[in-house]
């Protein structure tokens, strides 16, 4: 465009829901959202596809609806992914920038290769570095910087926070958006692009956990200095509340989602006073009342137990003690009483995560179910020099390296088959 506008899409493939944003990025780095669309997800599960022709179809009507409504041709996104076997791992890299003692400035290709150094960590061979992200770095001993970019020295050393993930997850994904006739410009791990949406600067910043309550898994990071420093994955999500509703009260379990949705609570000193929910009967049992304060017990059983299970490997993980903050998102997070119950737990101050810094955005939309896809357009609305994700990880990875700032992700084979569908 003229006024170097950029059209850029994001798609958030969630277990429940597949979400797409879609915005114009202007020249001075103005944002203008143009959609925000969301359907049933079909085909995935726990962040995987179980159903390439269901994930395929609903993808294919998710785009062509949004181009209908907006009149524009969604080309290629950035996607973000989750999944129940993604471990992060935390490594340190060292880098030569001088021989005998003599330093030189410090420039880009040093700065990967201290990184390419970083990534040297033993992984299973059915498993990939999807992303790395350089956190601080050390320069000849001296305290450590977020750059290091033309600073003189002998040695080079950074502290990167590395994500890894089944090589076929990002594969597959990556198959289903191709048979739609679009490319893959790029993934992100969906905490970190919920956490581009969601948390401000200072949380960032000072040392905030972000736990993420999805459909079938939780997932529980870490931020400080600006960064990501701890990634965890429980295989466990919201609907296990719904689950164990259907099991104690004996009922289906629409009927059980139905109950969470409209009297559910997590915590107790929410409710006022002892009031019932009613449960229509049918051909084999009878109508029945039962009251609020018992499907609080049961709620707030299981959330106890999913937020206990993150405080200790929060704990484990040293960083628990430097949290001063927690923020929730996903769709559990809100179920009322869910931001009380985290404050107890965690012994800080909760908050429930919202959408911010995104122009135009309607106030309905606010809420956390927007939230990553939103967060990929933060993301990606600037270009980053130091974001090296699955298409652009530092030497020796086997994807393929950035062109011009750009992730070019697609293969041949990926080419052939967005073709021939």
């Amino acid at each position: 465009m003229s006024d170097g506008s950029q059209l850029i899409a994001a798609v958030d493939m969630g277990s429940k829901e597949l979400k797409l944003a879609l915005a114009f990025i202007h020249g001075d780095g103005q944002m203008e959202l143009l959609a925000l669309e969301a359907f049933p997800s079909k085909g995935i599960k726990k962040g995987a596809v179980l159903n390439m022709e269901a994930c395929v179809t609903t993808l294919r009507e998710l785009f062509d609806k949004v181009e209908a409504d907006t009149g524009m041709n969604i080309d290629a996104v950035y996607t973000a992914y989750s999944g129940e076997n993604i471990e992060a791992i935390n490594s340190h890299g060292v880098a030569a920038t001088g021989i005998r003692g003599r330093g030189r400035a410090i420039t880009k290709f040093d700065k990967d290769q201290v990184i390419a150094a970083a990534q040297a960590i033993v992984i299973p061979e059915d498993r990939s570095i999807a992303h790395i992200f350089p956190l601080r770095y050390m320069v000849d001993n001296q305290e450590m910087v977020k750059e290091p970019l033309n600073m003189v020295g002998v040695r080079l050393e950074a502290e990167a926070h590395i994500i890894v993930a089944p090589t076929t997850l990002l594969d597959n994904l990556e198959l289903a958006i191709g048979r739609t006739g679009r490319d893959v410009l790029d993934f992100m791990y969906s905490p970190v692009a919920l956490g581009e949406a969601v948390l401000s600067k200072e949380e960032r910043e000072r040392g905030t956990v972000l736990i993420d309550l999805g459909l079938n898994t939780t997932k529980i990071s870490y931020y400080q200095y600006g960064e990501p420093y701890y990634n965890y994955v429980l295989p466990i999500g919201s609907h296990a509340l719904t689950l164990d509703l259907a099991y104690m009260l004996q009922i289906p379990e629409e009927m059980a989602e139905q109950i969470k949705l409209e009297h559910g609570c997590a915590y107790r000193p929410l409710l006022d006073q002892e009031d019932f929910a009613y449960i229509p009967g049918s051909s084999d049992r009878s109508s029945e009342s039962v009251s609020l304060y018992y499907i609080c017990d049961v709620i707030s059983a299981r959330l106890t137990d999913m937020y206990n299970v993150a405080k200790r490997e929060l704990s484990e993980s040293g960083w628990l003690e430097r949290a001063r903050g927690v923020v929730l998102g996903g769709a559990g997070a809100k179920l009322p009483g869910s931001v009380e119950l985290a404050s107890r737990i965690f012994g800080v101050t909760a908050r429930l995560g919202y959408s911010m810094g995104i122009e135009n955005l309607e106030e309905e939309n606010r809420d956390v179910r927007f939230s990553s896809a939103l967060g990929l357009l933060k993301h990606y609305r600037l270009p980053s020099n130091d974001w090296y994700g699955p298409s652009n990880v530092a030497v020796g990875h086997s994807r393929e390296a950035p062109h011009n700032g750009k992730s070019t992700r697609r293969s041949n084979i990926f080419t052939w088959l967005r073709d021939f569908f």
